[in-house]
């Protein structure tokens, strides 16, 4: 899984020196909302994914585009205090390339095996952390580079990262605001808050859901190919299969929308793409087959994307919300909305995370 953080000269000379990707935030009056923004991009990431720093205004304000390659060396962690407090290690040893690969080759739009998820982040500004790219996105960027330098990349070392830590983790467990948090909250600069932080008093959750959309998100991308996440696997997915790659917030075109989260199951053989509508409430009939229209669209989309590549894949499309009163099957009439799975969740009396079939 590749990821590619945006950074200009200064930011990327402090991942050098720092051992890790840096991110910081401005949290307003939703700051519970935007904080699991935040984290449910920084949670997708794995041990050994690669890193493609996208360097951006480089000397006399030109884009020098991507140069390095990385890798993630462990999950993201918390330095209260931190100007840039959320954290993403990185392996000591890395590579560098001599020739740039710029930002116009590497998002030419003429080129039928698209870096899709890079130019919908160029052509949205979308404001965030990190851009997930597929593994064929990772090996056209590889091979785009290779191209540019045939005698290979040298080593570069990174400083090693040591810093006090707090593991980032969205706790099902957390259901109450802690004591004066929204008062201190309220006295902090919205551009310190995030820095501020105590994530032991934050309401992920309100009753049995979580608190917003995102936090759903967050949460799934730190646990979907986990054993926390086996029973959601199990009726969502093939569960026999692997995930192969995952990742949140995939821009559905250059039109504004997203996708919440797409899954590829599958090395070799049948492989299987997931398209995943996240609904955070219950919701009725009428709101799943809405959710459930949405998300085929997007299947279509994630097809074409991954066909342009030479790969075919199976299409299986989920919607999740709120644990719902069940529907019978019988009751959906759009044979296209009736090969839709909707898998329902709710957080236990035991703070556990529990999904159910919507359907019968």
């Amino acid at each position: 899984m590749g990821h590619l953080p945006i950074v200009n000269q200064a930011t990327f000379s402090k991942m050098i020196s720092d051992g890790c990707i840096s991110t910081r935030g401005f949290l307003g009056k939703l700051w519970i909302k935007t904080t699991s923004d935040i984290l449910s991009d920084v949670l997708t990431t794995r041990k050994g994914d690669l890193i493609f720093p996208w360097v951006i205004h480089g000397e006399g304000g030109s884009n020098i585009g991507f140069k390095h390659v990385f890798k993630v060396a462990d999950a993201p962690i918390f330095v209260k205090g931190d100007e840039f407090p959320v954290k993403i290690p990185l392996q000591v040893n890395g590579l560098e390339y001599g020739e740039p690969l710029s930002e116009a080759d590497a998002l030419d739009l003429w080129d039928k095996e698209l870096l899709w998820n890079a130019i919908g982040k160029k052509s949205l500004g979308r404001g965030r952390s990190l851009t997930h790219q597929t593994p064929m996105e990772d090996e056209k960027i590889i091979e785009l580079l290779n191209e540019r330098n045939p005698s290979g990349p040298k080593k570069i070392r990174l400083k090693k990262f040591k810093q006090t830590q707090i593991p980032i983790c969205i706790d099902p467990r957390q259901n109450k605001l802690g004591k004066n948090l929204l008062k201190k909250m309220n006295a902090i600069a919205e551009e310190d808050r995030l820095r501020f932080l105590d994530f032991k008093s934050i309401p992920w959750r309100r009753n049995n859901l979580f608190s917003y959309e995102k936090t759903l998100e967050a949460w799934l991308m730190a646990n979907i190919d986990k054993p926390t996440c086996k029973q959601f696997r199990k009726l969502a997915f093939d569960d026999d299969t692997p995930i192969r790659w995952f990742a949140n917030y995939l821009p559905f075109g250059v039109q504004g929308g997203n996708i919440d989260v797409v899954a590829l199951q599958g090395e070799n053989g049948v492989k299987i793409a997931n398209v995943i509508e996240l609904k955070v409430g219950p919701l009725n009939q009428r709101g799943f087959e809405e959710a459930a229209m949405q998300a085929l669209d997007y299947s279509v989309f994630i097809g074409r994307a991954l066909r342009a590549f030479g790969e075919e894949h199976l299409m299986n499309v989920v919607v999740v919300s709120g644990k719902s009163n069940i529907i019978d099957k019988t009751d959906i009439k759009d044979k296209h909305i009736g090969k839709v799975k909707w898998v329902g969740y709710e957080i236990n009396s035991a703070n556990d995370v529990i999904f159910s079939n919507q359907v019968t």
